[in-house]
């Protein structure tokens, strides 16, 4: 049976998954290898906007060289799957290097810690 979750509880997730995928916006956490294996799980899978499909290693291989991009978040917003497992959506507002998009990711609590499990980035049109 899952846990029944005050406000406060579901606002408090709300704020630490929020603040967990912006995290993973900035460039200087995209470059940190450490901070990607902490919070990447190794089960990983990413569907990119390109169509491509990523696991950990390629992530890892990757975001600490891409160009620096500005990301703008908006509507963002949390759903609870079970008790350790939740969805976060939003959307990206684009600038002249980043177009707009809808993001999606899966966060998994393992041993008291959030870990990313899933990632889609779609266009928008």
């Amino acid at each position: 049976m899952m846990k029944q979750y005050t406000v406060s509880d579901v606002d408090n997730l709300h704020n630490v998954i929020q603040q967990l995928e912006l995290s993973l916006l900035e460039p200087a956490t995209r470059r940190s290898v450490n901070y990607l294996n902490k919070y990447i799980a190794d089960e990983f899978i990413e569907f990119g906007a390109s169509g491509k499909t990523y696991n950990k290693h390629d992530i890892i291989e990757s975001l600490p060289f891409e160009k620096e991009r500005k990301f703008n978040v908006v509507d963002f917003s949390v759903k609870m799957l079970s008790q350790d497992v939740v969805l976060a959506t939003y959307k990206i507002i684009g600038d002249s290097i980043t177009l707009a998009s809808l993001r999606s990711s899966i966060w998994k609590r393992v041993d008291n810690k959030w870990q990313m499990v899933f990632h889609q980035g779609t266009k928008i049109a």
